[in-house]
């Protein structure tokens, strides 16, 4: 009988604010939640509460798959080697349209469109080969463009989910983006990219092509920033300096008398000076990461690679032509020496003043008194100050104009208005708010308490597998494991390991120092330091089996035993009530024993009838001993490493142990013998744990996986893939029902086990499907540009297999945006089975049809197959392409031979014949399938009277279709013209009309209130006279 198993499946992830590989935070429009990237994991924090508001995360990939074989563990780590991890975030960018829709970049290469009110992903967009570095949203939020590591930049369409061209020009990854809009550039669309390849590159999205490129030689440049108001770029990199642009609107053109302008008459971008930056200077300067405006554009901020940002005032135009005078003031007087300039012209100049680079700043020349001033770059930015942190920063962003004072933390006040307000990512698991005055910042608000500052250590349950404890360099937490709340911190020293005492109501925890420390899980406070418990770090300790005490193992070489005791503790004007027996009592521990071995203990477990204590030592041999008497009983040898880790099962028969050899032996605890050698892991293992009550026992390494494993068949039974770092610690509950799992990525994630079933055999078989098939997706995207930057040669039918392109030249090429992924093979599959079902059908339909020339007439006694869903077969070959998502659409024709795109095209004219409501859809799926087999289609001698058949009925419609959309939008355009109309009315054709209305209205409604509240007033005066007078009628009598 085949054995089966229940299935562990990931169900919850907990203990991060922001992982270090996402180089993007935001806020949202409201500027009262912030975006986070966490692995792959996009959070949605409320600043003010600091709670955790929403949760993006795509399902993952091959988590949680199964696979087994007969003690062949290293051929199972192959097959699993080709299964991808699940993506990191690595860019974040929110729509300025929509304010639920954000879009995140992720390290495979795809981006995701998200609702962030109901946690959805609206659409998954593949185009890159490797990681996305950076996305942006253009104003009116309907493109959204991507670069990416393999220095192509994509545009996407957002409303037709689909990419609409690939730009290739720069020769290494691109580091930011902006679009270019409006009347800055004469309402062209226009996309500039910066690289590391010390370009930046000016892109026409009308006509798909690099119009200007600026190469800067003196370094690699990581990020540029437009000013929201005027038309100046700000770009830096790995220089000690911010280099400033302006922007041109007018090219082409020269006035009458005027030259030709610096950098060419054709040109957007052009040279306008730097600003030198201040941190690092004489001690090699940090590059930057990032340059941001805030809203109004009156700061700059410029975050380095370290611990420092750099704050700019942008001054106003007045205030850059004085700075400009004053430093061609100094100019001149330097060179008195040299020559017979005078300069009392310009002092009279700097006296007056004059007006400043306004919103066209051709130049940003100015002629005041006969002499010529240029405002350069420098001119119009002044440094403010610099925010020094002591963590490195990973991201920063502006809280949006509408946060005011109660959004982001920002104050208002002052002349300028609210105060803005900046939000840092840190690198150690942090987000910090800090509000920008004048001369300094400070600190408004924080998220640091829902996550470790670093990396998981060990991790412990409870009794009944309520409570969680973690612990980690500086702190100690507990955590809800279901909901992942963190309930309680606690300041520590660098844990190594951890246990809850019986009872659950105190925690411990031994350190790197060598102390043990007690913790009070109600208080949230330790209660108890034994101090130099060990003279070294505590690696390990384990509960004894009758719950009176625990042991330690130490790098010292020593175990301990130690015991529970309840001490009463005070302060020293308490001594009385302690004396008397009345002060409050804490738990504490006593060392009762001590076990000296030859070298350092790493770990230890005792059996759970109590009889055994179990220690791996560094001389890679594993010593079992009597508990009672601490008598030696047995000697495991086998590891070539140290054993790390090792457990006990419930019945005291085996012992498991996992080894720095990559390596889990199973050994019998009767006679020592080793039952069977397993390799485990394609790293150090540093964790087993056997599952109550069972032989099943799991086990984790630096590998980042966590494995399952049954110890009486020796089988590997499944790979949970989702950690991103190395996986250092296992906890299971009292019950097995679920697992939690601590790592060097700082996150701590909960494994639910389900009712499930799985064999052995079928998963084995599922995994070496998806090891194909991926690998079938893998080879197509392989090698589509070697390092040269020049794309392989090849026939129409390759280059048509890599998406389109051509040779990157100076100005840069274009290809197709999309790129193949399993589920574009999934989609050709069904597309294909759609095919051949509907001719089949068709033959069918051929005996039965009436008339020749309606090929819809059938005699009665045809009977449709059912499997056509009711549709013709023309019809059903439409509802599979429409079932296709349209990112994957081209991809997946791609996939397609040629026989099944000509058995499509020639189903097209049953489409076309009546009115369709996936005309856009269709003609897209014609024009596509056209231009990949445009080659064959042309020399196929039955294809010609085919395409001409569809180009005429595809015409006919798009034309009626446009006619269409045209008569809409007119009647849009009259319909908010006579609501215009309407709303002048009423407003008396004031436009303030509207306000006042409200104002009187509000005025009528605060005097009724008046009157109202005064005649109670009156009524309660004139009872309380009433009662008095009756009072003294009463006395009286």
């Amino acid at each position: 009988m085949v054995k089966a198993y229940l299935r562990y499946e990931q169900e919850a992830v907990f203990g991060l604010v922001v992982s270090p590989s996402c180089g993007s935070i935001c806020f949202d429009q409201s500027g009262r939640s912030i975006l986070t990237g966490a692995l792959e994991r996009l959070l949605v924090w409320d600043v003010r509460k600091g709670t955790l508001l929403q949760q993006l995360s795509p399902q993952p990939a091959g988590a949680g798959y199964s696979q087994g074989g007969a003690g062949a563990a290293s051929a199972a780590g192959s097959v699993h080697d080709a299964v991808p991890a699940v993506a990191d975030v690595t860019a974040i960018c929110p729509s300025p349209a929509d304010a639920t829709q954000v879009a995140a970049g992720y390290t495979d290469g795809t981006v995701r469109v998200w609702n962030m009110v109901d946690g959805t992903c609206r659409t998954s967009l593949a185009g890159h080969r490797s990681g996305v570095a950076v996305v942006r949203y253009n104003a009116a939020g309907a493109l959204l463009a991507s670069g990416g590591r393999d220095a192509d930049i994509v545009v996407w369409d957002v409303a037709g989910e689909v990419g609409l061209v690939r730009l290739r020009g720069h020769r290494d990854q691109v580091t930011d983006l902006t679009f270019l809009e409006g009347s800055l550039v004469q309402h062209q669309s226009l996309l500039i990219s910066c690289s590391k390849d010390a370009q930046i590159k000016v892109w026409d999205l009308a006509l798909h092509h690099c119009i200007q490129t600026i190469a800067e030689p003196r370094g690699e440049l990581w990020t540029l920033a437009v000013h929201p108001s005027l038309p100046r770029l700000v770009a830096a990199g790995t220089e000690p300096e911010v280099l400033v642009f302006q922007i041109r609107a007018e090219r082409g053109v020269l006035s009458e008398g005027e030259g030709e302008p610096r950098g060419g008459r054709w040109d957007v971008l052009i040279p306008h000076g730097s600003i030198r930056r201040v941190v690092g200077v004489g001690q090699g300067a940090e590059r930057a990461l990032s340059v941001r405006f805030d809203g109004p554009g009156k700061v700059l901020a410029c975050q380095s690679a370290g611990k420092a940002i750099e704050l700019f005032r942008v001054r106003t135009p007045g205030e850059a032509v004085r700075q400009a005078k004053r430093r061609r003031r100094r100019q001149v007087e330097k060179g008195k020496g040299k020559g017979g300039t005078g300069e009392g012209g310009v002092e009279e100049e700097a006296e007056g003043g004059g007006e400043g680079v306004g919103e066209g700043g051709e130049g940003g020349e100015r002629r005041d008194g006969g002499a010529e001033v240029t405002v350069e770059g420098a001119d119009e930015f002044a440094s403010m100050f610099t925010i020094r942190l002591k963590h490195r920063v990973r991201a920063i962003a502006f809280a949006p104009k509408a946060a005011g004072a109660g959004g982001a933390g920002g104050r208002g006040g002052g002349k300028g208005g609210a105060e803005p307000s900046l939000a840092l990512a840190l690198h150690n698991n942090s987000v910090e708010i800090h509000t920008i005055h004048a001369d300094s910042s400070t600190r408004a608000a924080s998220l640091q308490s829902a996550g470790h500052r670093s990396d998981v250590r060990s991790l412990a349950l409870s009794s009944d597998g309520s409570l969680l404890l973690s612990v980690s360099k500086g702190s100690a937490k507990v955590w809800n494991p279901v909901t992942g709340a963190c309930l309680s911190s606690f300041d520590s020293g660098y844990g190594l390991c951890c246990l809850f005492a019986p009872g659950d109501r105190y925690a411990i925890s031994g350190t790197q120092s060598g102390d043990l420390e007690v913790f009070s899980v109600a208080s949230a406070e330790r209660t108890a330091l034994i101090q130099a418990a060990h003279d070294k770090a505590v690696w390990a300790m384990a509960p004894l089996a009758d719950n009176t005490g625990f042991a330690t193992a130490s790098a010292d070489g020593c175990v301990k035993f130690w015991e529970y005791q309840m001490q009463l503790l005070g302060t020293d004007s308490d001594k009385d009530a302690l004396a008397a027996g009345r002060g409050e009592k804490h738990l504490t521990v006593v060392n009762t024993r001590t076990l000296k071995m030859s070298d350092d203990v790493l770990s230890l477990a005792f059996s759970p009838d109590g009889r055994y204590i179990a220690l791996s030592l560094l001389d890679s041999t594993i010593k079992v001993f009597f508990v009672d008497s601490l008598r030696f009983f047995l000697s495991l040898y086998g590891h070539k490493l140290p054993a790390i880790c090792l457990d006990i099962s419930s019945d005291s028969q085996l012992a498991v142990s996992g080894s720095a050899d990559k390596s889990v032996k199973i050994w019998g605890l009767d006679f020592g013998d080793c039952h069977r050698s397993l390799f485990a892991h394609q790293d150090s293992v540093m964790c087993v744990k056997f599952v109550p009550r069972t032989h099943y026992f799991f086990s984790c390494g630096k590998d980042r996986r966590v494995r399952y494993w049954d110890a009486d068949k020796f089988q590997l039974l499944l790979t949970l893939e989702g950690h991103h770092a190395e996986v250092w610690s296992l906890a299971i509950s009292p019950l097995g029902d679920f697992l939690v799992s601590g790592s060097h990525d700082r996150s701590i994630r909960r494994w639910q086990r389900t009712d499930e079933p799985f064999f052995l055999e079928e998963e084995r078989e599922k995994q070496l499907e998806a090891m194909f098939e991926a690998r079938a997706v893998a080879l197509p995207n392989e090698g589509r540009r070697p390092e040269g930057g020049e794309d392989e040669e090849g026939g129409e039918g390759a280059e048509a297999s890599m998406g389109g392109g051509g040779a990157v030249g100076e100005l840069g090429g274009v290809g197709g945006a999309a790129r193949g992924t399993q589920e574009t093979v999934w989609a050709a599959d069904s597309i294909i089975e759609a095919v051949e079902l509907a001719s089949m059908e068709e033959a069918r339909m051929t005996p039965f049809i009436k008339d020749p020339s309606d090929p819809n007439s059938l005699l009665p006694s045809f009977q449709p197959n059912v499997l056509l869903l009711g549709h013709s077969p023309a019809g059903f070959v439409l509802r599979a392409l429409a079932s296709v998502k349209p990112s994957e659409l081209e991809q997946a024709l791609l996939v397609l031979p040629f026989t099944v795109a000509l058995r499509i095209l020639h189903f097209a004219p049953h489409w076309l014949h009546h009115p369709l409501p996936q005309l856009e859809f269709a003609a897209r799926a014609l024009v596509s399938l056209v231009r990949i087999h445009h080659s064959q289609l042309i020399a196929t001698p039955t294809a010609r009277p085919l395409l001409a058949a569809v180009h005429t009925l595809l015409r006919v419609s798009l034309k009626d279709a446009v006619a269409t959309v045209g008569c809409n939008l007119a009647a849009i355009s009259h319909i908010k013209s006579l609501l215009a109309s309407s709303q002048a009315s009423m407003d008396g054709g004031d436009a303030t009309g509207m306000a006042e209305k409200v104002r009187e209205i509000r005025e009528r409604l605060a005097k009724g209130r008046n009157a109202v509240i005064a005649e109670k007033l009156h009524r309660s005066k004139a009872e309380k006279r009433k009662r008095r007078a009756e009072k003294k009628t009463v006395l009286k009598k």
